[in-house]
């Protein structure tokens, strides 16, 4: 019985992860148009990505949507000349019970090989609008992302204003969202080199 359930349970997976291929396949352009313009509109900056698949060894077992070469230039990226972010891979793991359910919730994401950079110039104009969700405090967030994943990132703080400059070499960073009744709490593993 544990062998056919193991069996039953691989098999899921490799049919989803067969879906999600042949899904991610057929409408590759739509989709990474689609995520581009989202990336966009919250940035008010320029996106590329340089292409998309389907992962299951990286992340087992996890099914991620793979985005490779993504660049990501806030509505500043003129003045500064630094972009906010650039990976090699963002993973965006789909869970197997939200998929069985029919929906395409990102159950954790994951960032690599890459850098993000927060800069104020000496006008005092930043680009950490992009991590503000600009919510009325005691609303309620319309989604969210259970586990955030930095793999080998390479984080920037610059504000010459205050005389501030850090930099912090993520070689890996967990955080796990558990929110119960509007209460958040968030689980921290981490390795960083702070330079």
């Amino acid at each position: 019985y544990i062998l056919k359930t193991i069996a039953w349970i691989m098999g899921i997976i490799v049919v989803a992860w067969i879906a999600l291929w042949t899904y991610v396949e057929l409408n590759e352009p739509r989709l990474i148009g689609k995520i581009t313009s989202i990336i966009q509109e919250k940035t008010h900056g320029e996106a590329t990505i340089g292409g998309a698949s389907v992962s299951l060894i990286s992340t087992f077992p996890v099914l991620s949507l793979q985005l490779s070469d993504v660049v990501v230039r806030d509505s500043l990226f003129s003045i500064h000349h630094k972009d906010f972010l650039r990976a090699k891979n963002i993973y965006l793991g789909i869970g197997l019970r939200a998929l069985l359910r029919g929906k395409t919730e990102f159950s954790r994401i994951s960032i690599s090989n890459g850098s993000l950079n927060l800069i104020t110039d000496s006008l005092e104009r930043s680009n950490d609008y992009i991590l503000r969700s600009g919510k009325k405090v005691g609303s309620r967030p319309t989604s969210s992302v259970p586990v955030i994943m930095l793999n080998n990132m390479l984080f920037s703080f610059e504000n010459p204003v205050r005389r501030k400059w850090y930099q912090l070499d993520f070689r890996k960073f967990k955080a796990v969202f558990t929110t119960i009744n509007q209460l958040t709490t968030i689980r921290i593993g981490t390795s960083i080199h702070v330079k």
